[in-house]
Protein backbone atom coordinates (compact mmCIF):
# COMPACT_ATOMS: atom_id res chain seq x y z
CA UNK A 1 0.00 0.00 0.00
CA UNK A 2 2.85 2.35 0.79
CA UNK A 3 4.28 2.03 -2.71
CA UNK A 4 0.84 2.69 -4.19
CA UNK A 5 0.49 5.90 -2.19
CA UNK A 6 3.95 7.03 -3.15
CA UNK A 7 3.15 6.63 -6.79
CA UNK A 8 0.17 8.93 -6.47
CA UNK A 9 1.60 11.73 -4.33
CA UNK A 10 1.17 15.30 -5.62
CA UNK A 11 4.91 15.48 -6.18
CA UNK A 12 4.93 12.34 -8.35
CA UNK A 13 1.97 13.64 -10.35
CA UNK A 14 3.78 16.92 -10.98
CA UNK A 15 6.87 15.01 -12.09
CA UNK A 16 4.78 12.89 -14.44
CA UNK A 17 3.11 15.97 -15.94
CA UNK A 18 6.49 17.66 -16.30
CA UNK A 19 7.85 14.60 -18.07
CA UNK A 20 4.91 14.56 -20.49
CA UNK A 21 5.32 18.28 -21.10
CA UNK A 22 9.00 17.78 -21.93
CA UNK A 23 8.12 15.04 -24.41
CA UNK A 24 5.48 17.30 -25.96
CA UNK A 25 7.96 20.15 -26.35
CA UNK A 26 10.49 17.78 -27.89
CA UNK A 27 7.92 16.45 -30.34
CA UNK A 28 6.88 19.98 -31.29
CA UNK A 29 10.52 20.86 -31.88
CA UNK A 30 10.83 17.85 -34.17
CA UNK A 31 7.67 18.85 -36.04
CA UNK A 32 9.03 22.37 -36.46
CA UNK A 33 11.54 20.85 -38.86
CA UNK A 34 8.89 20.95 -41.56
CA UNK A 35 9.06 24.75 -41.59
CA UNK A 36 12.84 24.81 -41.62
CA UNK A 37 13.44 24.92 -45.39
CA UNK A 38 10.60 27.36 -46.00
CA UNK A 39 12.18 30.32 -44.25
CA UNK A 40 15.75 29.40 -43.47
CA UNK A 41 18.66 30.89 -45.41
CA UNK A 42 22.24 30.40 -44.15
CA UNK A 43 23.53 33.57 -42.54
CA UNK A 44 25.88 34.42 -39.72
CA UNK A 45 23.01 36.21 -37.97
CA UNK A 46 20.92 33.05 -37.90
CA UNK A 47 23.97 31.03 -36.89
CA UNK A 48 24.61 33.33 -33.93
CA UNK A 49 20.91 33.32 -32.97
CA UNK A 50 20.74 29.52 -33.12
CA UNK A 51 23.89 29.15 -31.01
CA UNK A 52 22.57 31.67 -28.45
CA UNK A 53 19.19 29.97 -28.17
CA UNK A 54 20.85 26.56 -28.07
CA UNK A 55 23.20 27.70 -25.32
CA UNK A 56 20.28 28.98 -23.24
CA UNK A 57 18.38 25.71 -23.67
CA UNK A 58 21.46 23.66 -22.75
CA UNK A 59 22.20 25.81 -19.72
CA UNK A 60 18.64 26.02 -18.42
CA UNK A 61 16.92 22.95 -19.90
CA UNK A 62 19.53 20.33 -20.91
CA UNK A 63 16.79 17.69 -21.17
CA UNK A 64 14.98 19.68 -23.87
CA UNK A 65 18.33 20.42 -25.52
CA UNK A 66 18.92 16.68 -25.79
CA UNK A 67 15.58 16.25 -27.56
CA UNK A 68 16.40 19.14 -29.88
CA UNK A 69 19.66 17.38 -30.71
CA UNK A 70 17.78 14.14 -31.49
CA UNK A 71 15.21 16.03 -33.59
CA UNK A 72 17.91 17.68 -35.69
CA UNK A 73 19.77 14.46 -36.58
CA UNK A 74 17.94 13.97 -39.93
CA UNK A 75 19.04 17.46 -41.07
CA UNK A 76 22.15 16.13 -42.82
CA UNK A 77 22.29 18.65 -45.68
CA UNK A 78 21.24 21.71 -43.68
CA UNK A 79 24.19 23.99 -43.01
CA UNK A 80 23.91 26.99 -40.73
CA UNK A 81 27.04 28.67 -42.06
CA UNK A 82 26.94 30.65 -45.33
CA UNK A 83 30.67 30.24 -45.98
CA UNK A 84 31.48 28.01 -48.94
CA UNK A 85 33.30 24.84 -47.91
CA UNK A 86 32.37 25.19 -44.23
CA UNK A 87 29.37 23.10 -43.25
CA UNK A 88 28.11 23.20 -39.68
CA UNK A 89 24.91 21.25 -39.17
CA UNK A 90 22.30 21.95 -36.46
CA UNK A 91 22.93 18.63 -34.69
CA UNK A 92 26.68 19.32 -34.66
CA UNK A 93 26.06 22.70 -33.03
CA UNK A 94 23.80 21.11 -30.41
CA UNK A 95 26.38 18.37 -29.77
CA UNK A 96 29.07 20.98 -29.07
CA UNK A 97 26.76 22.86 -26.70
CA UNK A 98 25.79 19.65 -24.92
CA UNK A 99 29.48 18.77 -24.57
CA UNK A 100 30.06 22.13 -22.88
CA UNK A 101 27.16 21.37 -20.55
CA UNK A 102 28.76 18.02 -19.66
CA UNK A 103 32.03 19.77 -18.81
CA UNK A 104 30.04 22.14 -16.61
CA UNK A 105 28.51 19.11 -14.89
CA UNK A 106 32.00 17.78 -14.14
CA UNK A 107 33.01 21.12 -12.62
CA UNK A 108 29.90 21.53 -10.47
CA UNK A 109 29.22 17.95 -9.37
CA UNK A 110 32.24 16.31 -7.74
CA UNK A 111 30.48 12.95 -7.97
CA UNK A 112 29.91 13.22 -11.71
CA UNK A 113 32.85 11.03 -12.68
CA UNK A 114 31.85 8.37 -10.18
CA UNK A 115 28.30 8.39 -11.53
CA UNK A 116 29.56 8.01 -15.08
CA UNK A 117 31.87 5.12 -14.20
CA UNK A 118 28.85 3.16 -12.96
CA UNK A 119 27.54 3.10 -16.52
CA UNK A 120 30.63 2.78 -18.70
CA UNK A 121 31.54 -0.57 -20.27
CA UNK A 122 34.34 -1.79 -22.52
CA UNK A 123 32.02 -1.11 -25.45
CA UNK A 124 32.62 2.59 -24.84
CA UNK A 125 36.25 2.09 -25.87
CA UNK A 126 35.28 1.02 -29.38
CA UNK A 127 34.48 4.50 -30.79
CA UNK A 128 37.86 5.61 -29.41
CA UNK A 129 39.50 2.72 -31.29
CA UNK A 130 37.69 3.86 -34.43
CA UNK A 131 39.15 7.33 -33.85
CA UNK A 132 42.66 5.89 -33.41
CA UNK A 133 42.30 4.10 -36.72
CA UNK A 134 41.17 7.35 -38.37
CA UNK A 135 44.23 9.21 -37.09
CA UNK A 136 46.63 6.50 -38.27
CA UNK A 137 44.90 6.33 -41.66
CA UNK A 138 45.22 10.10 -42.09
CA UNK A 139 48.95 9.95 -41.37
CA UNK A 140 49.56 7.38 -44.09
CA UNK A 141 46.91 8.78 -46.47
CA UNK A 142 47.80 9.47 -50.09
CA UNK A 143 46.26 12.96 -50.24
CA UNK A 144 47.83 16.27 -49.21
CA UNK A 145 48.46 16.95 -45.53
CA UNK A 146 45.70 19.57 -45.53
CA UNK A 147 43.16 17.17 -47.03
CA UNK A 148 44.22 14.35 -44.71
CA UNK A 149 43.78 16.54 -41.63
CA UNK A 150 40.39 17.75 -42.86
CA UNK A 151 39.14 14.22 -43.47
CA UNK A 152 40.56 13.06 -40.14
CA UNK A 153 38.67 15.80 -38.28
CA UNK A 154 35.46 14.83 -40.07
CA UNK A 155 35.99 11.20 -39.05
CA UNK A 156 36.74 12.19 -35.44
CA UNK A 157 33.56 14.26 -35.20
CA UNK A 158 31.46 11.09 -35.20
CA UNK A 159 33.02 9.43 -32.14
CA UNK A 160 32.56 12.88 -30.56
CA UNK A 161 28.83 12.59 -31.33
CA UNK A 162 28.82 9.15 -29.72
CA UNK A 163 30.45 10.26 -26.46
CA UNK A 164 28.35 13.41 -26.21
CA UNK A 165 25.13 11.42 -26.63
CA UNK A 166 26.33 8.71 -24.27
CA UNK A 167 27.30 11.09 -21.47
CA UNK A 168 24.20 13.28 -21.74
CA UNK A 169 22.01 10.16 -21.49
CA UNK A 170 23.91 9.07 -18.38
CA UNK A 171 23.58 12.55 -16.91
CA UNK A 172 19.83 12.66 -17.50
CA UNK A 173 19.39 9.16 -16.06
CA UNK A 174 21.30 10.17 -12.93
CA UNK A 175 19.13 13.27 -12.51
CA UNK A 176 15.87 11.30 -12.58
CA UNK A 177 14.43 10.52 -9.15
CA UNK A 178 12.57 7.36 -10.12
CA UNK A 179 13.72 3.78 -9.88
CA UNK A 180 16.37 2.40 -12.18
CA UNK A 181 13.97 0.95 -14.76
CA UNK A 182 11.56 3.89 -14.66
CA UNK A 183 14.36 6.38 -15.31
CA UNK A 184 15.60 4.60 -18.40
CA UNK A 185 12.08 4.00 -19.67
CA UNK A 186 11.10 7.67 -19.35
CA UNK A 187 14.18 8.92 -21.18
CA UNK A 188 13.85 6.28 -23.88
CA UNK A 189 10.17 7.09 -24.41
CA UNK A 190 10.98 10.75 -25.02
CA UNK A 191 13.93 10.03 -27.32
CA UNK A 192 11.94 7.52 -29.39
CA UNK A 193 8.92 9.84 -29.62
CA UNK A 194 11.02 12.70 -30.96
CA UNK A 195 12.91 10.43 -33.35
CA UNK A 196 9.70 8.98 -34.79
CA UNK A 197 8.14 12.43 -35.22
CA UNK A 198 11.34 13.56 -36.95
CA UNK A 199 10.90 10.60 -39.28
CA UNK A 200 7.29 11.63 -39.98
CA UNK A 201 8.47 15.17 -40.72
CA UNK A 202 11.08 13.75 -43.10
CA UNK A 203 8.30 11.82 -44.87
CA UNK A 204 6.25 15.00 -45.25
CA UNK A 205 9.26 16.77 -46.79
CA UNK A 206 9.84 13.76 -49.04
CA UNK A 207 6.20 13.71 -50.16
CA UNK A 208 6.44 17.44 -50.94
CA UNK A 209 9.56 16.78 -53.03
CA UNK A 210 7.81 14.10 -55.07
CA UNK A 211 4.67 16.20 -55.56
CA UNK A 212 6.86 19.01 -56.90
CA UNK A 213 8.67 16.55 -59.16
CA UNK A 214 5.44 15.04 -60.48
CA UNK A 215 4.11 18.52 -61.26
CA UNK A 216 7.27 19.44 -63.16
CA UNK A 217 8.53 21.95 -60.57
CA UNK A 218 11.94 22.03 -58.89
CA UNK A 219 11.88 19.32 -56.22
CA UNK A 220 15.33 19.97 -54.67
CA UNK A 221 15.90 16.20 -54.72
CA UNK A 222 19.37 14.79 -55.35
CA UNK A 223 17.91 12.00 -57.52
CA UNK A 224 14.88 12.89 -59.68
CA UNK A 225 11.74 11.15 -58.48
CA UNK A 226 13.31 9.74 -55.30
CA UNK A 227 12.68 11.56 -52.03
CA UNK A 228 15.66 12.37 -49.82
CA UNK A 229 14.21 15.09 -47.50
CA UNK A 230 17.13 16.54 -45.49
CA UNK A 231 19.51 13.68 -46.23
CA UNK A 232 22.13 13.84 -48.96
CA UNK A 233 20.57 10.94 -50.87
CA UNK A 234 17.45 8.72 -50.79
CA UNK A 235 19.33 5.70 -49.45
CA UNK A 236 20.05 7.47 -46.16
CA UNK A 237 16.45 8.60 -45.76
CA UNK A 238 15.40 5.01 -46.45
CA UNK A 239 17.77 3.73 -43.76
CA UNK A 240 16.46 6.25 -41.24
CA UNK A 241 12.85 5.37 -42.04
CA UNK A 242 13.53 1.62 -41.80
CA UNK A 243 14.66 2.24 -38.22
CA UNK A 244 11.51 4.24 -37.46
CA UNK A 245 9.30 1.53 -39.01
CA UNK A 246 10.97 -1.16 -36.91
CA UNK A 247 10.35 0.85 -33.74
CA UNK A 248 6.70 1.46 -34.62
CA UNK A 249 6.13 -2.24 -35.39
CA UNK A 250 7.47 -3.13 -31.94
CA UNK A 251 5.22 -0.50 -30.36
CA UNK A 252 2.29 -1.85 -32.34
CA UNK A 253 2.92 -5.39 -31.12
CA UNK A 254 3.28 -4.15 -27.54
CA UNK A 255 -0.01 -2.22 -27.70
CA UNK A 256 -1.83 -5.29 -29.04
CA UNK A 257 -0.25 -7.37 -26.31
CA UNK A 258 -1.60 -5.11 -23.58
CA UNK A 259 -5.14 -5.43 -24.96
CA UNK A 260 -6.44 -2.20 -23.39
CA UNK A 261 -4.41 0.26 -25.48
CA UNK A 262 -6.63 0.47 -28.56
CA UNK A 263 -5.90 4.19 -28.97
CA UNK A 264 -2.18 3.49 -29.18
CA UNK A 265 -2.81 0.73 -31.70
CA UNK A 266 -4.72 3.15 -33.93
CA UNK A 267 -2.00 5.80 -33.64
CA UNK A 268 0.77 3.30 -34.36
CA UNK A 269 -1.12 1.99 -37.39
CA UNK A 270 -1.53 5.51 -38.79
CA UNK A 271 2.11 6.42 -38.21
CA UNK A 272 3.20 3.12 -39.74
CA UNK A 273 1.25 3.89 -42.92
CA UNK A 274 2.85 7.34 -43.16
CA UNK A 275 6.33 5.91 -42.68
CA UNK A 276 5.65 3.21 -45.28
CA UNK A 277 4.67 5.91 -47.78
CA UNK A 278 7.98 7.64 -47.13
CA UNK A 279 9.89 4.38 -47.40
CA UNK A 280 8.29 3.59 -50.75
CA UNK A 281 9.02 6.96 -52.35
CA UNK A 282 12.72 6.72 -51.46
CA UNK A 283 12.75 3.70 -53.80
CA UNK A 284 15.51 2.21 -51.63
CA UNK A 285 15.51 -1.56 -52.01
CA UNK A 286 17.96 -2.16 -49.17
CA UNK A 287 15.66 -0.27 -46.78
CA UNK A 288 12.67 -2.32 -47.94
CA UNK A 289 14.72 -5.45 -47.32
CA UNK A 290 15.69 -4.11 -43.88
CA UNK A 291 12.05 -3.68 -42.86
CA UNK A 292 11.27 -7.20 -44.03
CA UNK A 293 14.27 -8.54 -42.15
CA UNK A 294 13.38 -6.64 -38.97
CA UNK A 295 9.79 -7.92 -39.02
CA UNK A 296 10.98 -11.48 -39.66
CA UNK A 297 13.46 -11.24 -36.78
CA UNK A 298 10.70 -9.92 -34.51
CA UNK A 299 8.59 -12.96 -35.36
CA UNK A 300 11.50 -15.34 -34.75
CA UNK A 301 12.29 -13.86 -31.33
CA UNK A 302 8.67 -13.92 -30.21
CA UNK A 303 8.14 -17.50 -31.40
CA UNK A 304 11.30 -18.72 -29.67
CA UNK A 305 10.30 -16.89 -26.50
CA UNK A 306 6.89 -18.57 -26.68
CA UNK A 307 8.53 -21.99 -26.92
CA UNK A 308 10.84 -21.18 -24.02
CA UNK A 309 8.12 -19.83 -21.74
CA UNK A 310 4.59 -20.72 -22.78
CA UNK A 311 3.12 -19.00 -19.73
CA UNK A 312 4.76 -15.65 -20.40
CA UNK A 313 2.23 -12.84 -20.25
CA UNK A 314 3.96 -10.68 -22.83
CA UNK A 315 4.15 -13.40 -25.44
CA UNK A 316 1.17 -14.12 -27.64
CA UNK A 317 1.21 -15.68 -31.09
CA UNK A 318 -2.26 -14.25 -31.67
CA UNK A 319 -0.94 -10.75 -31.07
CA UNK A 320 1.93 -11.50 -33.44
CA UNK A 321 -0.58 -12.53 -36.11
CA UNK A 322 -2.58 -9.35 -35.50
CA UNK A 323 0.62 -7.30 -35.80
CA UNK A 324 1.49 -9.01 -39.09
CA UNK A 325 -2.02 -8.30 -40.38
CA UNK A 326 -1.87 -4.60 -39.50
CA UNK A 327 1.64 -4.24 -40.97
CA UNK A 328 0.45 -5.90 -44.19
CA UNK A 329 -2.64 -3.69 -44.40
CA UNK A 330 -0.63 -0.52 -43.67
CA UNK A 331 1.88 -1.46 -46.35
CA UNK A 332 -0.89 -2.20 -48.86
CA UNK A 333 -2.57 1.13 -48.07
CA UNK A 334 0.75 2.94 -48.47
CA UNK A 335 1.32 1.28 -51.86
CA UNK A 336 -2.16 2.30 -53.01
CA UNK A 337 -1.63 5.90 -51.86
CA UNK A 338 1.75 6.16 -53.58
CA UNK A 339 0.59 4.64 -56.86
CA UNK A 340 -2.85 6.24 -57.11
CA UNK A 341 -1.95 9.78 -56.02
CA UNK A 342 0.57 9.32 -57.76
CA UNK A 343 3.63 10.12 -55.68
CA UNK A 344 6.14 8.29 -57.85
CA UNK A 345 6.81 7.48 -61.48
CA UNK A 346 8.86 4.43 -60.55
CA UNK A 347 7.58 0.92 -61.09
CA UNK A 348 7.77 -0.09 -57.44
CA UNK A 349 7.05 -3.74 -58.10
CA UNK A 350 9.66 -3.78 -60.83
CA UNK A 351 12.11 -2.06 -58.51
CA UNK A 352 11.47 -4.64 -55.80
CA UNK A 353 11.98 -7.55 -58.16
CA UNK A 354 15.09 -5.96 -59.68
CA UNK A 355 17.00 -7.53 -56.80
CA UNK A 356 16.85 -10.63 -59.03
CA UNK A 357 19.19 -8.91 -61.48
CA UNK A 358 16.93 -6.77 -63.69
CA UNK A 359 15.83 -3.15 -63.51
CA UNK A 360 12.84 -1.54 -65.24
CA UNK A 361 13.78 1.55 -67.26
CA UNK A 362 11.81 4.06 -69.34
CA UNK A 363 12.48 4.14 -73.07
CA UNK A 364 11.62 6.66 -75.81
CA UNK A 365 11.37 5.48 -79.44
CA UNK A 366 10.88 7.41 -82.68
CA UNK A 367 7.77 5.34 -83.46
CA UNK A 368 5.79 2.48 -81.90
CA UNK A 369 8.26 -0.39 -81.70
CA UNK A 370 8.05 -3.92 -80.39
CA UNK A 371 10.96 -4.24 -77.99
CA UNK A 372 12.24 -7.37 -76.24
CA UNK A 373 11.13 -7.69 -72.61
CA UNK A 374 14.72 -7.73 -71.42
CA UNK A 375 17.94 -6.18 -72.68
CA UNK A 376 21.51 -6.44 -71.43
CA UNK A 377 22.45 -2.76 -71.60
CA UNK A 378 21.14 0.62 -72.73
CA UNK A 379 23.30 0.50 -75.86
CA UNK A 380 21.12 -2.31 -77.21
CA UNK A 381 18.29 0.21 -77.71
CA UNK A 382 19.99 2.04 -80.59
CA UNK A 383 19.20 -0.73 -83.07
CA UNK A 384 15.50 -0.04 -82.42
CA UNK A 385 15.89 3.78 -82.76
CA UNK A 386 15.17 4.08 -79.05
CA UNK A 387 16.97 5.57 -76.08
CA UNK A 388 16.82 5.48 -72.30
CA UNK A 389 15.19 8.58 -70.77
CA UNK A 390 14.83 9.92 -67.25
CA UNK A 391 11.49 10.13 -65.50
CA UNK A 392 11.31 13.90 -65.82
CA UNK A 393 11.59 13.57 -69.62
CA UNK A 394 8.53 11.33 -70.06
CA UNK A 395 5.94 14.07 -70.63
CA UNK A 396 8.25 16.06 -72.87
CA UNK A 397 8.89 13.01 -75.07
CA UNK A 398 5.17 12.25 -75.29
CA UNK A 399 4.48 15.85 -76.31
CA UNK A 400 6.98 15.41 -79.14
CA UNK A 401 5.01 12.42 -80.39
CA UNK A 402 7.55 9.84 -79.29
CA UNK A 403 6.61 6.31 -78.27
CA UNK A 404 7.36 5.90 -74.56
CA UNK A 405 7.47 2.45 -72.99
CA UNK A 406 9.39 0.40 -70.44
CA UNK A 407 11.76 -2.56 -70.65
CA UNK A 408 13.87 -4.55 -68.22
CA UNK A 409 17.64 -4.31 -68.41
CA UNK A 410 20.34 -6.11 -66.49
CA UNK A 411 20.82 -4.12 -63.30
CA UNK A 412 24.04 -2.12 -63.88
CA UNK A 413 24.57 -1.68 -60.15
CA UNK A 414 25.38 -5.39 -59.88
CA UNK A 415 28.37 -5.06 -62.22
CA UNK A 416 29.36 -1.79 -60.56
CA UNK A 417 29.34 -3.46 -57.14
CA UNK A 418 31.32 -6.42 -58.46
CA UNK A 419 33.95 -4.02 -59.75
CA UNK A 420 34.02 -2.11 -56.47
CA UNK A 421 34.36 -5.28 -54.42
CA UNK A 422 37.25 -6.44 -56.59
CA UNK A 423 39.00 -3.07 -56.23
CA UNK A 424 38.36 -3.24 -52.48
CA UNK A 425 40.08 -6.62 -52.27
CA UNK A 426 43.04 -5.29 -54.26
CA UNK A 427 43.41 -2.28 -51.95
CA UNK A 428 43.14 -4.38 -48.79
CA UNK A 429 45.88 -6.70 -50.02
CA UNK A 430 48.27 -3.75 -49.82
CA UNK A 431 46.88 -1.64 -46.96
CA UNK A 432 44.79 -4.00 -44.82
CA UNK A 433 46.24 -2.66 -41.58
CA UNK A 434 46.19 1.12 -41.96
CA UNK A 435 43.71 1.73 -44.79
CA UNK A 436 44.05 4.53 -47.33
CA UNK A 437 42.61 7.31 -45.17
CA UNK A 438 39.12 8.79 -45.00
CA UNK A 439 38.23 10.75 -48.12
CA UNK A 440 40.64 8.80 -50.31
CA UNK A 441 38.31 5.98 -51.34
CA UNK A 442 36.64 8.10 -54.04
CA UNK A 443 40.00 8.37 -55.80
CA UNK A 444 39.99 4.56 -55.96
CA UNK A 445 36.35 3.86 -56.80
CA UNK A 446 35.61 6.99 -58.87
CA UNK A 447 32.24 8.74 -59.15
CA UNK A 448 28.75 7.85 -60.34
CA UNK A 449 26.75 9.44 -63.17
CA UNK A 450 25.86 12.39 -60.89
CA UNK A 451 29.49 13.05 -60.04
CA UNK A 452 29.01 11.81 -56.47
CA UNK A 453 31.94 9.93 -54.97
CA UNK A 454 31.58 6.15 -54.84
CA UNK A 455 32.63 4.08 -51.84
CA UNK A 456 32.92 0.40 -50.97
CA UNK A 457 29.09 0.16 -50.71
CA UNK A 458 29.33 -1.72 -47.43
CA UNK A 459 29.84 -0.20 -43.99
CA UNK A 460 32.47 -2.73 -42.94
CA UNK A 461 34.44 -2.71 -46.20
CA UNK A 462 34.33 1.09 -46.40
CA UNK A 463 35.55 1.40 -42.81
CA UNK A 464 38.32 -1.12 -43.44
CA UNK A 465 39.49 0.49 -46.69
CA UNK A 466 39.38 4.04 -45.29
CA UNK A 467 40.07 3.64 -41.57
CA UNK A 468 42.08 0.46 -41.42
CA UNK A 469 41.84 -2.79 -39.47
CA UNK A 470 41.46 -1.21 -36.02
CA UNK A 471 38.50 0.92 -37.11
CA UNK A 472 36.62 -1.92 -38.78
CA UNK A 473 37.11 -4.24 -35.79
CA UNK A 474 35.61 -1.51 -33.58
CA UNK A 475 32.51 -1.21 -35.79
CA UNK A 476 32.10 -4.98 -36.15
CA UNK A 477 32.28 -5.48 -32.38
CA UNK A 478 29.75 -2.70 -31.79
CA UNK A 479 27.18 -4.36 -34.02
CA UNK A 480 27.84 -7.94 -32.88
CA UNK A 481 28.01 -7.35 -29.13
CA UNK A 482 24.99 -5.03 -29.08
CA UNK A 483 22.97 -7.55 -31.11
CA UNK A 484 23.96 -10.46 -28.85
CA UNK A 485 23.42 -8.59 -25.57
CA UNK A 486 20.07 -7.16 -26.57
CA UNK A 487 18.79 -10.54 -27.76
CA UNK A 488 20.06 -12.18 -24.58
CA UNK A 489 18.39 -9.47 -22.49
CA UNK A 490 15.09 -10.13 -24.24
CA UNK A 491 15.14 -13.78 -23.23
CA UNK A 492 16.62 -13.37 -19.73
CA UNK A 493 15.05 -10.13 -18.45
CA UNK A 494 12.46 -10.55 -15.72
CA UNK A 495 10.51 -7.33 -16.19
CA UNK A 496 8.34 -6.45 -19.18
CA UNK A 497 10.12 -3.13 -19.74
CA UNK A 498 13.56 -4.76 -19.87
CA UNK A 499 12.28 -7.39 -22.30
CA UNK A 500 10.81 -4.70 -24.54
CA UNK A 501 14.08 -2.74 -24.50
CA UNK A 502 16.03 -5.87 -25.41
CA UNK A 503 13.58 -6.64 -28.20
CA UNK A 504 13.67 -3.07 -29.49
CA UNK A 505 17.45 -2.89 -29.67
CA UNK A 506 17.76 -6.31 -31.31
CA UNK A 507 15.20 -5.45 -34.00
CA UNK A 508 16.63 -1.98 -34.63
CA UNK A 509 20.11 -3.45 -35.16
CA UNK A 510 18.70 -5.51 -38.04
CA UNK A 511 16.88 -2.45 -39.43
CA UNK A 512 20.16 -0.50 -39.54
CA UNK A 513 22.60 -3.27 -40.41
CA UNK A 514 20.84 -4.55 -43.54
CA UNK A 515 20.88 -1.22 -45.49
CA UNK A 516 24.48 -0.68 -44.45
CA UNK A 517 25.48 -3.93 -46.08
CA UNK A 518 24.70 -2.25 -49.42
CA UNK A 519 25.28 1.45 -48.63
CA UNK A 520 27.99 2.58 -46.24
CA UNK A 521 26.34 5.07 -43.87
CA UNK A 522 29.24 5.27 -41.45
CA UNK A 523 29.28 9.08 -41.64
CA UNK A 524 25.64 9.65 -40.71
CA UNK A 525 25.11 11.57 -37.48
CA UNK A 526 22.09 9.55 -36.38
CA UNK A 527 24.13 6.32 -36.71
CA UNK A 528 26.58 7.38 -34.01
CA UNK A 529 23.89 8.78 -31.74
CA UNK A 530 22.12 5.44 -32.19
CA UNK A 531 25.27 3.54 -31.22
CA UNK A 532 25.30 5.54 -27.98
CA UNK A 533 21.63 4.82 -27.28
CA UNK A 534 22.13 1.11 -27.96
CA UNK A 535 25.12 0.84 -25.61
CA UNK A 536 23.22 2.80 -22.95
CA UNK A 537 20.34 0.33 -23.23
CA UNK A 538 22.44 -2.86 -23.11
CA UNK A 539 24.63 -1.89 -20.16
CA UNK A 540 25.35 -4.92 -18.03
CA UNK A 541 23.48 -4.97 -14.68
CA UNK A 542 26.72 -4.99 -12.71
CA UNK A 543 27.64 -1.65 -14.22
CA UNK A 544 24.47 -0.01 -13.00
CA UNK A 545 23.47 1.11 -9.59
Amino acid sequence: MTGEKERHTPKSRVQEKTHKAVITVGVCVAMAGIFFPAWYQPSWLFFATFILMGAVSVWRYPWIALLLFIASLPHEIVSMTPTEGLSFRPYQAMAVLLAVQIVQWFLIDKMAMKKIKRHLTWLDLLPALFAVGAVVASIVGDMSAKENVKDMLIALSFPFLYYTTRLILIQQEEKQKDGKEERKEKILTAVVAVMVVSAVVSVIIGVAQNILFQSGAESFATMPGRANAFFSEPNWLGTFLSLAVAIIVIGLWDSLNKKDEIKKTIVYSGVLTILMVGLLITVTRSAWLAVGGACAWLAVLILFSTIKNKKSKIISIKDLAKTATIVTLSTALAVILVLQTPLTSFDLFGRATSTAGYQTITVSCEKPTELPRQIKEVGDLTQYNCRHINLEEIQEEKNLGKFVTRVDRSDPSINVRKGIYQETVDVLKEKWLTGVGWGNSSAIFGTDSRGAALNASNIFLETWVSGGFVSVIAIILLFIVIAIRSTKNFFSAKSVSEKMIGLGVSISVIAILVPNMFNAGIFLGFMWALFAVWVWLVEKPENKE
